[in-house]
């Protein structure tokens, strides 16, 4: 569970399909149809991103999150004009279900 300045957000991870991408985990929630994340070819620049997890809990959250308004700041745009900030984490691990 992610705890934000704004609620909390309970994310699965598919530790199963994508063990080093989890391990690793930096959290970005995408909100928006974005293309360009998309796999297009075989050179580097053209992988794209995989999905390795999902919000279980809290898609209200990251919806507020995502209406935050925003502005330049530091030379950047769409920076959020009032910060978000997470506030803790929360690391639950499962155990696969027996077939």
């Amino acid at each position: 569970m992610v705890s934000t300045s704004m609620g909390d957000i309970t994310i699965e991870l598919f530790k199963d399909r994508a063990p080093v991408s989890t391990e690793n985990f930096l959290q970005y929630i995408n909100v928006a149809e974005n293309r360009m994340l998309d796999h297009t070819g075989f050179s580097p620049e053209d992988f794209g991103y995989a999905v390795f997890g999902r919000v279980i809990d809290g898609m209200s959250v990251v919806d507020r999150i995502a209406a935050v308004k925003t502005g330049t700041a530091g030379g950047m745009e769409d920076v959020p004009l009032a910060p978000v900030v997470i506030t803790g984490v929360t690391v639950r691990e499962t155990v696969p279900k027996q077939q």
